[in-house]
């Protein structure tokens, strides 16, 4: 690679560290002021915002460093003290609140997977007890509410991210290809012609695969 090209690197990434470095001091200063004003509203008696605001903190997701970990912990507090008060209304609102938090912050992984499993049958629970027919008869049992509540029709994953950057690289080779398969004078070059032509065709036929494991 030329010094121009080493530079246009060095810029690209060191423009990119700085991005991500800026959203993660975003995301973490986020999550403790949301923490922070759901705690205090818990020391107030301000149960409704606190789990309002501990499910905000809760969303505020990092790798590492972050503080979802201890507003989705003060979310299950708070339904257990609701529960333990005789406030079903908000204690299933806490833990619907935890349960989103968890989901509406998973990429590559799910994040806290035990306490999504205490919020999906705490949740169950509750459900069942209200769920009733036109009759009043008892409706879907807990069984019943729990599975809907494990199904799951987002892609998977890791196909889902590999076909990202697949898609990506197949697009990349595609346009290189285009560039060096033709002359300046508008001459077809065989031989790089059918070498990109088939690294292009490559990654297509693994970008479908990968859209058919997700």
């Amino acid at each position: 690679m030329s010094p121009t090209g080493l530079r246009v690197l060095a810029a690209t990434l060191g423009t990119g560290a700085v991005l991500l470095v800026a959203v993660a001091v975003r995301v973490r200063t986020s999550g403790v002021a949301d923490l922070q004003a759901a705690r205090a509203c818990r020391e107030a008696g301000l149960l409704q915002t606190a789990v309002d605001m501990a499910g905000r903190a809760a969303r505020w997701q990092l790798p590492i460093g972050g503080v979802s970990r201890e507003a989705r912990e003060l979310l299950q507090a708070l339904a257990e003290e609701a529960s333990t008060r005789g406030d079903p209304d908000l204690a299933l609102r806490a833990w619907q609140s935890l349960r989103g938090s968890i989901l509406g912050s998973r990429w590559l992984r799910v994040p806290d997977p035990d306490l999504l499993e205490e919020a999906n049958r705490r949740i169950a629970q509750e459900m069942a007890r209200r769920d009733r027919l036109p009759d009043g008869s008892p409706g879907l049992d807990e069984a019943g509410h729990l599975a809907f509540l494990l199904r799951d029709d987002l892609p998977r994953p890791w196909p889902a991210f590999l076909a990202s950057w697949v898609f990506l690289a197949w697009v990349a080779v595609s346009l290189a290809g285009a560039f060096r398969a033709v002359t300046p004078a508008g001459a077809l070059r065989a031989g790089p012609a059918l070498r990109w032509g088939l690294g292009s065709l490559g990654l297509l036929l693994c970008w479908l695969v990968l859209l058919w494991l997700a």
